[in-house]
This record gives structure tokens, sequence and C-alpha cells, in this order.
């Protein structure tokens, strides 16, 4: 099937959006030991760089998405898009760590509500035969943004400063808000239940607030008493939002649809344990390239693109191979060379020689471009019309709980082991004994995710 013109040009800010967010968070990842030592943060601290952003994000999105099936998905794009645009140039000007924290969980708030739209749009306005084709296409443009973040990032930082990532982020958006305007196509609402006329505020506060107190609990679990208190308070606010949500004739989150359907209920499982595996890659071997080889973040970066690079040259056909077959089979593939992937990286060591570390870097890549687009496609392909917003928003969910909880566990990991010092201060035995342990970690939950994958 060939797209017309304006297709064509609905796909645009669809893309763009797809391809900014992976690009700021890779880069910034490059920009982690010069941001410590410009505000002699440690180790704990940086992790919340990376944590703040996916924390809102992931609080606000499954909430948005319900607004956004209830109203207009055109209009919820458009307002993320000028929130992550002004609070990406905000983190430019931040004079503290603090700062940077806050202005990052603004930035998140934007982003939330552009995860939790891009595929909602793809699977509402145009045809379902060639969805997975599309949902290859804007994959390709996440892995693009992974793939050029790094390298860009990994320049802008090495001459100009860290603050410059956030300033070409927000220069970026500023004409994606105006080709979102002009070309995304608004069909209001789609609901075709009476359910679907209101918003369930009291269940999006419960959901919100348990959300972000289960992922600020959590990472910060092992360094501060309290955060244990937040963490299990989370576990009772989660237990209040579902009884809600059980007797609300319009509920925010309709927990039926993961009763109704085995395939979206597992695949969303899949894309959690997948991206907890895989997300703390790129940020620990950020560190080992340039804290333990001594490598400047350049050189960092045009290394680190081998994974990306090989994610957006194969999702493509794997996003149209989902069109014509079981996207369930396909991404059990993709998860299991992931696995393999953070199996070889388990042997890490100071000396690694580098086509061994490239060649773990491009098995993780083939296996993620074999998983993202077709799980995508699944996820989508399992719910009615009027389910799109949430079950978008629920597959971004998945995502970034799962990156979240990646972060916690790098946090969690770097902080017992290195300590709450500055990296530069760290010794190499104690960043490797870390990096050891994570993958560890990862390869294990990798495993979990393959047995949930191939259930399906």
């Amino acid at each position: 099937m060939v797209l017309n013109s304006a297709d064509k040009k609905q796909l645009v800010p669809l893309i763009m959006a797809a391809f900014i967010s992976p690009f700021m968070g890779s880069a910034m990842n490059l920009s982690v030991p010069a941001i410590s030592s410009e505000f002699s943060a440690g180790a704990v601290s940086m992790g919340w760089i990376i944590t703040s952003y996916l924390l809102t994000s992931t609080a606000l999105m499954v909430p948005i998405g319900r607004f956004a099936d209830i109203h207009s998905k055109k209009k919820v794009f458009v307002a993320g898009t000028v929130l992550f645009t002004v609070f990406s140039a905000m983190c430019a000007f931040s004079t503290s760590i603090g700062m940077l924290i806050f202005f990052r969980l603004c930035q998140g708030t934007g982003g939330g509500m552009l995860f939790s739209t891009n595929s909602a749009i793809i699977a509402e306005n145009f045809p379902a035969e060639i969805r997975g084709r599309l949902m290859g296409f804007s994959v390709m443009f996440t892995y693009l943004g992974l793939t050029l973040g790094p390298v860009i990032g990994g320049v802008l930082n090495h001459i100009l400063g860290w603050r410059s990532v956030m300033a070409i982020t927000a220069v970026y958006s500023i004409p994606m808000i105006a080709v979102a305007v002009m070309f995304i196509q608004d069909n209001g609402h789609v609901a075709a239940d009476s359910d679907s006329a209101s918003a369930d505020i009291t269940g999006c506060v419960l959901y919100a607030a348990a959300s972000a107190a289960f992922l600020y609990g959590l990472t910060d679990f092992t360094t501060y008493d309290y955060a244990k208190v937040i963490f299990f308070c989370s576990l009772i606010l989660l237990a209040l939002f579902v009884l809600r949500e059980l007797k609300a004739q319009s509920p925010m989150l309709d927990l039926r649809i993961f009763t109704e359907s085995r395939g979206f209920t597992l695949s969303n499982v899949a894309a959690l344990l997948n991206y907890g595996a895989s997300f703390s890659i790129s940020y620990m071997m950020s560190i080992y390239l340039q804290s333990v080889r001594g490598m400047n973040s350049s050189v960092a970066g045009i290394i680190l693109i081998t994974t990306p690079l090989v994610q957006a040259a194969f999702s493509p056909l794997a996003g149209r191979l989902s069109d014509r077959h079981s996207p369930y089979v396909l991404a059990s593939i993709g998860m299991s060379l992931t696995c393999a992937g953070i199996v070889m990286l388990i042997f890490t060591r100071a000396d690694t020689p580098m086509p061994y570390m490239l060649t773990a870097f491009a098995v993780n890549g083939l296996g993620f471009a074999f998983f993202s687009s077709p799980n995508s496609n699944a996820i989508m392909s399992s719910v009615k019309p009027n389910r799109y917003g949430v079950a978008s928003s629920v597959m971004s969910t998945s995502r970034t709980v799962g990156q979240t909880a990646s972060m916690a566990v790098v946090t969690m990991i770097v902080g017992a082991v290195v300590g709450n010092i500055a990296l530069a201060d760290a010794g190499t035995s104690s960043i490797m004994s870390a990096i050891h342990i994570t993958f560890t970690v990862c390869a294990v939950l990798s495993g979990i995710g393959i047995a949930c994958s191939a259930s399906r």
C-alpha cells in the first residue's frame, strides 16, 4: 500500500518526536561525567539525572493516554511538544544539580505526552495492514536518535559542554510544534462506549501518586531510609488505585484490558523486562569507556553507536515481517539475541579487545530491532480503537518502568560498590565490579523476559 501526500506529511512530526527523546537521552549519557565534575555530584545524584525524566513521564503517561482517548490525541501531542521544548531549554540554563533534576522532571511531563500519543496516532490514523511497517519506520528513527545521540552529543559535550546538548534539543523541537499543528489529523476521540465519556480524576491522581512513589522509592531504596517508607506507601496507593478502578463507572484504566487479551498483557510484561535488562547498557558502558578505558566523550560516543545503528538498520525489516508473520515469534527471537549480547558483556574486563565489545553491542542491537516494532505491533493490534491511547500509554509505561527500574538497579549497585563519590574518584576495580554485577542481574531479567515472550 502506497501512502498519499497527506499521510506522509502526517508522519513527519511523529518520526521527529520518535527521534528527539532517545537522541537527548543517549547524548545525556555521554555527559554524565562532565555534569558530575561541574557540580561535584556523586554517583547517586548522577543516576537521578536520567531517572528524573523517566519518573514523571512514567507516572503521567496512562492518565494522559486516557485523556487523549476521550478528547484529542493531536492536542495532547502538540502540548507535549511545547512542554518538552521549553524545559529542554531550561535544562541548558541550570546552575545546580538540584535545578537540573527539577527541569528534567518537568521535561519528562512533555515526554510522557509524546510517548502516550505517538503510537496511538499511528494506529488510529493509518490502515491496520501497514501498521507494522509504519511502527518499524518510527522505531527506525528512534534508533537513529540513539545512534546519533552518542556521536553528536559526545562531540558537543567535548567541544561546547553538556549544556549544548539540551540547547540543540530545544532548537530541534521548535519546528516540530509547527509541523504537528499543520499535518496531524485531529480525529477527536474514537470511543465507542458511554463509559469513555468522562475522566476518572481520582483514579488519575492515585495512579500518578503510586507510580511516582514506587519509582522514587525504588531508586533510592538502599540510599535513604525514608525511601523505603515511600516505596511501601506506593504499594498501598497501588492497591487503592486497583480498588478504585474496579468500582469506577468510567475507570481511568479499565483493568479488563489485561484479562481480555493474553497477548496484550504478556507483550507488555516482555517489554518491561527487556527494557529493564538493557537500558543500563549505554549508561554503564559510557562510564566504562571514559572512566576505565580513558576515552573522551567523542570517542566513547562513536563506539556506543554500534547498538542503535544496527537497531535502525533492521527495524524497518522487522516491522514489515510483523505484518506478515507472527510478531510474537519475532519478538521472542529478538529477546533471545538481546540476552546473548548482555551475557557477552558480563565478561568485560578493563582490557577487553574492542572487536569483542563491538560484537556484543551489535548482537544486542539486532535483538532489539527484532523485538521492538513486532512487539509494538502485537500490542496495538490486540485492542479496540477506543483504547489506542491507553494501550499506547501502557506500552510506553512498560518501557519506561523497565528503564527506570534498570537505572534504579544501577544506582543501587553503583552506590553499594562505588559509593556516593564522583566517578572520577572511583577506582577501576570498583567500577568493573559494578559492571559485572549489573549485567549479571540484567541477563537474569532478560531470561525471564524470553520465557514470558515465548509463552504468548
